[in-house]
């Protein structure tokens, strides 16, 4: 049995929290202008990003008998897996609905007319011309006594000012690939809206580098 001075030795600064992290949506440079993310909704995905599911890893495999030993199986791996290529996020709602607006205006990149009224053909566009990528950063609390700068501190731009990141997670070639029901209840009156989002992506990188932001 490991003693306490063991196990503190083992685990130095903390448990990791769940709650601190941030998601970082990145413009892609076909995105007309009409529809590009505003620092300020930048932000409020930063601030208001309720959950987020990073997708499990894993490698596909193939089953092959009598490979070395008859009537033997054997797994050899295949290929990797990004889970079901999701990255799922929920998003705090407010009063203007400037989440959903904004969400709904990205999703609108994929094509001609996902909005349809009158006329009610769509038309998908290019791939390259809709796809983005995404990076989620796992923050923690800094070890040890920090000298901030009071005007970063205070800073719009510098959200995560202050924290240290441990990971990072860079989603490339992402789109809207769902954006999910909106679960309104006349009996929820100390209830908060959200709603989820899912994005398709092909790949995923992780950085184990830790910084300071």
């Amino acid at each position: 049995m490991a003693s306490y001075t063991q196990a503190r030795s083992l685990l130095k600064s903390s448990v990791s929290r769940k709650t601190l992290y941030s998601v970082n949506i990145f413009d892609n440079g076909s995105t007309p202008a009409d529809k590009k993310i505003t620092p300020e909704e930048r932000n409020y995905i930063k601030l208001f990003a309720t959950k987020v599911n990073i997708p499990d890893l894993g490698i596909d495999e193939v089953t092959s008998i009598g490979q070395e030993h008859m009537g033997i199986q054997r797994n050899t791996a295949s290929g990797l897996r990004f889970g079901q290529n999701r990255l799922n996020i929920s998003v705090l709602e407010n009063s203007d609905f400037t989440a959903y607006k904004m969400i709904r205006r990205i999703f609108n990149t994929s094509g001609n007319n996902l909005n349809p009224t009158g006329v009610r053909a769509q038309r998908m566009r290019y791939y390259d011309d809709y796809v983005f990528n995404i990076e989620i950063s796992k923050l923690e609390l800094p070890v040890g006594s920090k000298a901030f700068t009071k005007s970063r501190l205070e800073s719009d731009s510098d959200l995560d000012y202050g924290y240290q990141i441990v990971s990072r997670y860079r989603f490339e070639k992402c789109f809207v690939q769902n954006i999910g029901e909106l679960l309104l209840d006349s009996n929820a009156t100390d209830a908060y809206l959200d709603f989820p989002v899912s994005f398709a992506f092909e790949s995923y990188y992780h950085d184990g580098t830790q910084t300071m932001y």
